[in-house]
């Protein structure tokens, strides 16, 4: 099942005809298979005949996910065709996949609640996601899938089917942080700047909620993309953040204290390039801690004072060598 919806149209085609020769074997059949007459039905049934077409194969096997038995070598083949390149198989994959965690199989208990359902469902899929970041830690080849797709799921029905308060955000962010320490890789960079700005927009229940500790601990781990070595990646965390930021500020009551400073942090990630020089994109993200309300680490402060000494002495050394020159000149 996790090749049959895998990237690569020539696996997911021999994947899925040999899955429908061994239902169909009858001499002799096959014993001891879980949810045969839904895998049957998928398969034999469903009227797919390309299993390479991702069109087809996508919407009559993705629902397979619901039974824990098969969801996560399946969550691992949907990761790397949602997170791939290829935009057509993308798109047919996550269309599936969001299609059947909007209308999942009714909830055992509450078949009438169809938010109960999505809930179950949704919370199945993120617990899979989990087990599979943690078995294909540091591999590129996963992750940076990965974490593509869990930005699109993030946008889409997680949004609304997990409670901000869920242990799986909190989750999320040791995966990144993890992924980001000591990354060369700027695609993976890059990639996971789209999830810890969700994780940053993650916005607690009532209007005197406090601030959830993952978005706040999202928001520092983008201020340290913001002085990653690679421009790309500034570049890129700043133009996401002000856009997270628009968003909170557009969505918050005008009585809200939190981020009271958030137009000004705006005015800081608009006016700087941030894929200048590392010196002067160091100044300019200590900038963003006073209105972000967010303490400067250590780090920071010790990066940012070495700076401005290294800067002093480039000028005492300009001016000592014009002074020299002016000596040689006989003025």
């Amino acid at each position: 099942l996790k090749q049959a919806v895998e990237k690569i149209d020539r696996i997911r085609d021999q994947a899925g005809c040999t899955l429908a020769r061994l239902l169909r074997c009858s001499d002799p059949p096959l014993a001891n298979i879980p949810h045969r007459a839904q895998l049957e039905a998928a398969l034999t049934t469903s009227g797919v005949v390309n299993w390479a077409s991702a069109g087809e194969s996508f919407p009559a096997l993705v629902a397979l996910v619901h039974f824990p038995e098969f969801r996560i070598e399946m969550v691992k083949g949907l990761v790397v065709s949602i997170g791939g390149l290829d935009p057509a198989l993308s798109k047919a994959a996550t269309t599936a996949l969001q299609s059947y965690l909007s209308n999942p199989p009714p909830h055992p208990h509450i078949p009438e609640d169809v938010n109960a359902a999505q809930r179950v469902a949704s919370k199945g899929i993120a617990e899979a996601l989990i087990v599979v970041a943690k078995q294909y830690a540091q591999s590129g080849r996963v992750m940076i899938p990965w974490m593509r797709a869990l930005d699109l799921l993030l946008a889409g029905v997680f949004a609304s089917a997990l409670d901000p308060t869920d242990p799986f955000f909190a989750e999320v962010l040791t995966v990144v942080k993890h992924e980001a320490k000591g990354c060369k890789d700027v695609s993976k960079l890059v990639a996971m700047i789209g999830v810890l700005c969700h994780l940053f927009g993650l916005q607690p229940c009532g209007n005197n909620a406090p601030i959830l500790s993952t978005s706040r601990d999202a928001l520092q781990a983008l201020l340290v993309l913001l002085v990653n070595r690679y421009p790309k990646v500034r570049k890129c965390a700043a133009e996401q953040l002000y856009v997270c930021l628009l968003t909170r500020q557009q969505g918050d009551d005008e009585d809200d204290s939190e981020y009271s400073g958030t137009e000004e942090a705006m005015t800081i990630l608009s006016s700087h390039r941030w894929d200048a020089d590392l010196d002067v994109v160091r100044q300019a993200r200590y900038k963003l801690f006073a209105p972000l309300q967010l303490e400067p680490p250590e780090t920071a402060v010790a990066a940012l004072a070495q700076t401005k000494r290294s800067s002093s002495k480039a000028v005492e050394d300009e001016h000592e060598s014009y002074a020299s020159l002016v000596d040689m000149a006989g003025y």
